[in-house]
């Protein structure tokens, strides 16, 4: 795995960088973070992200909102295509 030079950067103290995921189906969801959380640990990056979750596109926008107040820490975004309400290609067009 490689990751983009910024991505490598280490966070300002006590604060983390967020990874956010975005899947409807609850499996996947936990499948994808669990595969992030064993990448990060192994690059030995886990002490300087967060994984945040979500369950379809509003909660990317949300997210997203939430964020943009608190510094802009998300760094990667996973996203599902089909979902309900709002998927994820045409919510991160907002």
């Amino acid at each position: 795995i490689t990751l983009n030079t910024s991505i490598n950067e280490t966070p300002e103290k006590n604060s983390k960088y967020k990874i956010l995921i975005i899947d409807d189906q609850t499996f996947i969801r936990d499948n994808i973070k669990n595969l992030t959380s064993y990448a990060l640990k192994e690059l030995e990056l886990d002490g300087s992200y967060e994984i945040i979750e979500g369950k379809d596109g509003i909660d990317i926008l949300k997210f997203i909102m939430e964020d943009q107040s608190q510094g802009n820490k998300i760094k990667i975004i996973i996203t599902d295509q089909n979902m309900r309400y709002l998927d994820g290609s045409d919510a991160l067009l907002y």
